[in-house]
């Protein structure tokens, strides 16, 4: 209160201001003015005066706080704007539908505080608050009549409530009683209470009561007992003026029901002797701790999985919650609000989440939260399939399949059979299809096609349908398969097919031999025999593994064991026997062949050894020439000079005479004279008959029928060293030699070249030319051949009477020919007159 000097000012200058208020003929009063605008204001209210404040209009629901102190008794009265004028019209205003009962105190003094709050049961409307130091006529003596004039201060001012009221309100009782103002209600664990007694008359009790305890507290009031039982920390006991207290919500008291009960009976603080008009405020201050529902769960999350941060834990049975706010990519400003959202990451990250809690008193409380995110989950994988696959060989197979991953896929596979037959690592636009055949590599039955999916992070998931791969197809039948056979009665036959199916493992035979549709035996192959003679069906089952079947049939000719089977076996005799001599006759021809290659290859060697030799001589004269192929007469002066001619010649022979080498010029002979062997008659008419031999072998005639012969079978040719002194070494066998009974006693050679040996060449065979006229025959008419060559070195002489026709078979074309063979002559080479080839021809 203000000094009592100040006081004492103004309640004098209000009053020389304020008119008086009597009762006139009237009736009517008249009461100073005031407005809340002039608050806080004093007045001396004089005897039979009265203050009217208008409070304004006032919505319902609105509290004031209204502040009293007054030195003497007065009545405090409120009016809406139509009850006012009752009161100043002297009517009679005690009574609840005049004036507001909550709000008046008669006979008050002293200082006071109270609150009100506009009902509302009714619209908004004027209201008015009178300040009464009058007796009227209508009061029967109730309440204040006045006699001396009383100062009064007054504050009024509309309350703000705060934002977790519970209760703010002016309680009345009456002796021995209690009003229940507020309840129930739940508080969170933590939350502190306010509870506040502003007293106008009385010394009231106020206690926090748990529901239990409230219907305790009823049952001993009835009963005109007491219950101590109660929240006794939040006791406000005997209030007779102001009184508070504040009290922190223990976990056992959470989610409780609470009441707030004001008490004007004995037992308690208060004697409840007096009638009770206190103001009872309760006010909340609500735990503000936010909580992350779940917590632990989100140490690690899994890459681009929705994570749902909830914070519907945070206590709030006061709806004490405003809003959440939550930062999710550290960056220090909320991203989203709400009690629940749902986020996710799409990288692998170590990240630290804040929750912001706001109350609706504006209060912020924070947490945070560390997040690994990182890849935890396999990919997905699905192949397209509800039921088991069944396809046949070389069927196409086609399936489609899904697969992702919530960070990203590093591989997509197909296998069969666990071999990987299809593989993706980048491209994955082709990567949901799987196109396969099975072939006969497969085998039939169950497989499984396999979808294999790598993610990212290594991480591996499958997916597989079952195959049932059949065969569609029955066995084939080999189109060398015999359908036909012939076989002797009795004689037991060994039977098989030949069939084959890729795609089946096994095959079963079945063999029906009587034709009455039941299987007689099985087996890829069977023995069996008939033994009636005629003819008869043998039909042969294959069945594969998926049951397809081809069958067989066999036509059988049975013959009986009779002439049949003899001119039968000697046919094959007689085959088998001419088979054996031809393969006999061939491997004769061939050794003889051989053989007369070998040797004619070595007088052909020895041919051209001996013109290679005869390079480096001079041509020799005509009389030389006929010297050397016996063109002089055969004496032994002829025969001498043929022998100096030779050695005149560089010692070379034609080796026709037979005559050994004379020595050469400057040595001594032994004797005055060399006895000449006689000629051999045959021997010189073919030398007289004879051309002189050439330098170029290769234009002989004999040499391009041996050419042939090369070819053939050609081997190493012989070098044949001779010793003349030497008797023990034989002279070759194609050189020709006088017969013993004519070689001549010619002195030996001297010691020198006695011991000297002279490589010599073999001298070759003299080629004959000459006409054969050929038979006319009807497989081969006549020609005219050439024999080429003369193939043995010793002939025996014939009589003209001798047939030398030769018939022979060509070894090329296989067709005849005759050739006449000149006398002397037993072999030759000629030409075949159909083919050309040339043949050897032997007169047997």
């Amino acid at each position: 209160m203000r000094s009592v000097s100040t006081t004492i000012f103004i309640v004098i200058i209000i009053a020389s201001a304020a008119p008086l208020v009597t009762a006139d003929a009237k009736g009517t009063i008249f009461c100073t003015n005031a407005d809340l605008d002039m608050m806080p204001a004093n007045w001396e209210i004089t005897d039979q005066s009265c203050v009217r404040i208008h409070l304004g209009e006032l919505n319902p629901g609105t509290t004031l706080s209204m502040d009293i102190a007054t030195d003497s008794a007065i009545d405090i009265l409120l009016f809406t704007s139509n009850a006012i004028n009752t009161y100043q019209n002297e009517q009679n205003y005690r009574s609840e539908t005049i004036w507001e009962s909550e709000s008046v105190f008669e006979l008050f003094s002293g200082e006071g505080v109270w609150h009100w709050t506009v009902p509302d049961d009714r619209p908004m409307t004027h209201w008015y608050l009178v300040l009464d130091n009058l007796a009227h006529p209508q009061d029967g003596g109730e309440g204040g009549q006045g006699g001396s004039a009383t100062n009064v201060t007054m504050d009024i001012f509309e309350v703000v409530s705060p934002a977790f009221l519970i209760v703010d309100t002016i309680v009345r009782l009456d002796i021995n009683d209690h009003e229940f103002v507020a309840g129930p209600f739940m508080l969170d664990a933590g939350t502190q209470i306010s509870i506040q007694a502003e007293t106008m008359e009385g010394a009231p009790d106020i206690f926090l009561m748990t529901e239990t305890q409230m219907q305790a507290y009823e049952q001993a009031a009835s009963e005109g007992g007491t219950a101590a039982s109660r929240i006794n920390p939040a006791d406000l006991l005997a209030v007779t003026s102001t009184g508070s207290t504040v009290w922190t919500v223990s976990i056992q008291y959470e989610g409780v029901a609470l009441y707030l009960l004001a008490d004007n009976r004995a037992g308690g603080g208060g004697a409840g002797t007096n009638i009770v008009a206190s103001t009872i405020i309760s006010s909340l201050t609500p735990i503000l701790d936010p909580i992350l529902s779940d917590a632990a769960s989100l140490d690690i999350v899994d890459i681009g999985t929705l994570v749902v941060l909830d914070a519907g834990s945070t206590p709030n049975f006061s709806n004490q919650i405003l809003r959440f706010g939550w930062d999710t990519n550290a960056d220090g400003i909320d991203d989203t609000v709400g009690s629940m959202i749902n986020v996710s990451w799409s990288e692998p990250t170590n990240i630290s989440i804040r929750l912001t809690a706001v109350s609706t008193d504006l209060r912020s409380v924070s947490i945070y939260k560390e997040i690994e995110v990182k890849d935890i989950s396999a990919p997905l994988a699905n192949i397209d399939v509800n039921a088991e696959i069944r396809r046949s060989f070389g069927e196409t197979l086609v399936l489609s399949g899904d697969f992702s991953d919530n960070w990203g896929v590093a591989k997509v596979e197909w296998l069969v059979d666990g071999e990987i037959i299809e593989s993706y690592e980048s491209d994955f636009s082709n990567a949901d299809r799987f196109t396969h055949i099975f072939d006969a590599s497969y085998d039939a039955g169950n497989h499984d096609i396999i979808l294999r999916v790598t993610d990212l992070s290594g991480m591996v998931t499958v997916d597989n349908a079952p195959l049932d791969l059949y065969d569609s197809t029955p066995p084939v039948i080999s189109q060398t398969q015999v359908t036909t056979l012939k076989l002797i009665a009795g004689q037991s036959h060994d039977f098989s097919v030949n069939v084959s199916d890729e795609e089946s493992g096994n095959l079963i035979y079945a063999w029906d031999f009587d034709e009455d549709g039941i299987s007689d035996g099985t087996g890829s192959s069977i023995i069996h025999s008939f033994d009636t003679k005629g003819s008869a069906w043998v039909r042969c089952t294959i069945t594969n593994d998926a049951g397809l079947e081809t069958q067989v049939d066999i036509q059988i000719q049975v013959i009986s064991d009779g002439g049949e089977t003899s001119s039968m076996s000697i046919v094959m005799i007689a085959g088998i026997t001419t088979g054996v001599i031809g393969l006999l006759a061939l491997i004769c021809f061939t050794i003889w062949r051989t053989l007369e290659n070998r040797r004619i290859s070595v007088l052909l060697a020895a041919a051209e050894a001996e013109e290679l030799a005869s390079k480096d001589v001079v041509q020799p004269s005509v009389n030389e020439q006929k010297a050397m192929w016996g063109g002089a007469d055969s004496t032994q002066a002829d025969a001498f000079n043929q022998i100096t001619q030779q050695s005149q010649l560089g010692g070379l022979s034609s080796g026709m005479s037979g005559l050994p080498i004379p020595p050469s010029s400057g040595q001594a002979t032994h004797g005055a004279q060399i006895p000449v062997a006689e000629m051999d008659p045959d021997l010189a008419e073919l030398i007289s008959a004879s051309p002189p031999p050439t330098n170029d072998a290769r234009s002989s005639s004999a040499h391009n029928l041996l050419a042939a012969f090369e070819e053939d079978d050609a081997v190493p040719r012989e070098e044949v060293e001779v010793n003349f002194d030497d008797d023990s070494v034989p002279l070759s066998e194609g050189i020709w030699q006088p017969p013993v009974s004519e070689e001549l006693d010619l002195p030996s050679p001297p010691l020198e070249v006695a011991e000297d040996t002279i490589p010599i060449p073999v001298p070759p065979i003299d080629t004959i030319v000459e006409k054969t006229i050929e038979k006319e025959t009807e497989s081969s008419p006549p020609i005219e051949t050439e024999t080429t060559d003369v193939l043995d070195a010793e002939q025996t002489p014939e009589t003209e009477d001798e047939n030398r026709t030769v018939r022979q078979s060509c070894s090329s074309c296989e067709k005849t020919f005759e050739v006449d063979m000149p006398k002397g002559v037993n072999a030759a080479r000629t030409a075949c007159p159909h083919c050309e080839s040339v043949e050897t021809v032997r007169l047997e």
